[in-house]
């Protein structure tokens, strides 16, 4: 879990956020003192389309998730960075921060908040000078 955890760059408690599971909670299955239980193998399906097969056994892929799941939560990330962007970024801008990280999260590369921050923070400097 640690691996596909780093490899979307989110931590611990990002990743527990997501899925509706108590940080602690998610810490114990990710250092393998807990058995994951059924609910929190669903709600790791769900947000981050981890294979629950996969995190109990090891079988098939580790991420079995549909291209539709993977736009909704970029949407999802860009949507909370750009809403907090001051000054606010265009609609263009925003068409094209989705473009970029959307090709990024379809060829299996991961993108982290603070990716989505570094590039709104240049598109909101851009004018100022």
């Amino acid at each position: 879990m640690a691996a596909l955890r780093a490899k979307a760059g989110l931590t611990q408690r990002q990743v527990a956020e997501q899925a509706g599971i108590p940080v602690r909670t998610y810490q114990a299955y990710e250092l393998e003192v807990r058995e994951i239980s059924a609910p929190a193998l669903a709600a790791l399906d769900e947000a981050m389309g981890w294979n629950p097969r996969w995190l109990l056994r090891g079988e098939g892929v580790s991420i079995d998730r549909p291209v539709a799941s993977v736009v909704m939560g970029l949407l999802r990330q860009i949507e909370l960075a750009v809403h907090a962007a001051s000054p606010p970024i265009s609609t263009q801008d925003k068409l094209e921060l989705f473009e970029f990280f959307l090709d990024k999260a379809l060829s299996g590369e991961s993108v982290s908040d603070r990716e989505i921050d570094r590039l709104i923070g240049l598109m909101t400097n851009r004018g100022r000078t």
